[in-house]
């Protein structure tokens, strides 16, 4: 079984509007253009779903990512869209939301909250990270 750093490194972060999944380790321009876009110089991408990493029933899934989505309004000069990360092999995928202009306190606050053990996080120009918040 692979260890949830490379099923983590392995997965295809696809956001609404960009034609090219975020993918860890690696520079996106087309992410970079949306931060310019939106004068934003950081981001996150987190999920609500699957606590602690175990899968639940896609109800309480759905229902976490509204709890986040509310939680993320509180946020004051975000801008929020919608995402799917998913196995680069297709046995899974979870909602989730690319955050821009979120700091990393807050993204990293979020994951604890919402029990994630992994989030992305980057800055314009930069390559994406992977963050584990354990």
């Amino acid at each position: 079984m692979p260890s949830l750093n490379d099923a983590y490194t392995n997965t295809d972060y696809f956001v609404k509007g960009l034609n090219k999944p975020l993918k860890v380790n690696e520079a996106c321009s087309l992410l970079d253009a949306l931060l310019e876009q939106y004068q934003k110089s950081t981001y996150a991408y987190i999920t609500a779903w699957n606590p602690k990493s175990q899968e639940i029933p896609m109800e309480e899934n759905l229902a976490r990512n509204i709890h986040l989505l509310s939680e993320l309004d509180k946020l004051a000069e975000l801008k929020v869209i919608p995402g799917v990360g998913r196995s680069t092999d297709g046995s899974w995928e979870e909602e989730s939301f690319l955050i821009l202009g979120i700091t990393k306190e807050n993204a990293h606050s979020l994951a604890l909250q919402f029990e994630q053990t992994a989030y992305l996080w980057g800055e314009k120009s930069g390559r994406v990270n992977l963050v584990f918040t354990e």
